[in-house]
């Protein structure tokens, strides 16, 4: 027999299945790498879009034009020696009222519907005012409601 030189074909059918795996794997990982940078940059955008889209809801909901005179302005005297004082506004069919509370906070609440008396309250509602005979000085009562404890209470005007 002759001595052959070279590579059996075992060896050339290990380097061949090698080399496919190789490039298989190689194309794969490439895919994957490709789609996880895709997918990162997609959610990076979508995260700038909603915090421009806050910002801008911020600024909206911020702005009150600047020679708005309320219509009407009411001090409230609560139990436990709390107060409120609330100025009502009304332009285009969108009343609110601005609050000043005993402990310091300033609220703006829009207003929602109520079958007796003026209720107003913030976008989720976690914070209501409900006032009624406001309009008659002397003989308005309110009170107000923080998720859904009565935090104001007994209040006259």
């Amino acid at each position: 027999m002759k001595n052959q030189k070279g590579i059996s074909t075992l060896t050339g059918i290990v380097i061949i299945v090698l080399v496919a795996v190789v490039l298989v794997g190689g194309g794969f990982a490439y895919q994957y790498l490709a789609t996880q940078k895709a997918d990162s940059q997609l959610l990076n955008e979508q995260q700038n879009q909603n915090q421009q889209q806050q910002t801008e809801n911020q600024q909206t909901n911020n702005v009150q034009p600047v020679d708005e005179t309320a219509y009407m302005t009411r001090q409230f005297v609560c139990d436990n020696d709390k107060y409120i004082t609330a100025s009502y506004y009304e332009s285009d069919n969108n009343r609110r009222v601005d609050l000043e509370l005993s402990d310091g906070r300033k609220l703006s609440l829009s207003n929602i519907y109520s079958a007796s008396g003026d209720k107003y309250a913030n976008t989720n509602e976690s914070i209501i005012f409900w006032s009624k005979g406001a309009y008659i000085e002397g003989e308005g009562t309110a009170f107000i409601l923080e998720k859904t404890v009565q935090t104001y209470f007994n209040c006259k005007n």
